[in-house]
């Protein structure tokens, strides 16, 4: 006769991987504001998720539309790359890469028109959405 196999319990999650998750959690479940930003020919609904460039919708992810709103915010302004990367941890976890590539995502959305800002990396710093000035 075989002896018993001891009864196998699955021990609960501890309090530090359990207050993680409610984290994450509740990142996930956050309103955004119903805040209209508008930059030139550029307009951004950021509780619609809808972004418009010269009147056409353009779809973007949520990631994009998040750092979009952070440049159009600050327009004209250097935003640190690590800014940019904690207002991306309210969609994803972020990493320098997370926000690189979609950054240029966002410039091949905003490199069809001239009449449209442009997003200009300045090394060591961050990014920065130039406005073009209207044409006189």
């Amino acid at each position: 006769m075989q002896p018993a196999q001891p009864v196998t319990r699955l021990k609960p999650p501890g309090r530090r991987r359990a207050r993680g998750r409610t984290r994450i959690a509740r990142r996930r479940q956050r309103v955004t504001h119903d805040e209209v930003l508008t930059c030139g020919p550029l307009v951004l609904d950021v509780g619609a998720h809808q972004v418009l460039v010269a009147g056409e919708p353009v779809e973007l992810s949520r990631l994009q539309l998040v750092i979009l709103a952070e440049l159009v915010r600050r327009a004209g302004r250097i935003v640190p790359t690590t800014e940019l990367r904690q207002a991306a941890a309210r969609v994803v976890v972020p990493t320098q890469r997370t926000v690189t590539s979609a950054v240029s995502r966002l410039r091949r959305y905003l490199t069809h028109d001239p009449g449209l800002p442009s997003i200009e990396h300045v090394p060591s710093r961050g990014y920065r959405l130039v406005t073009t000035p209207a044409a006189s």
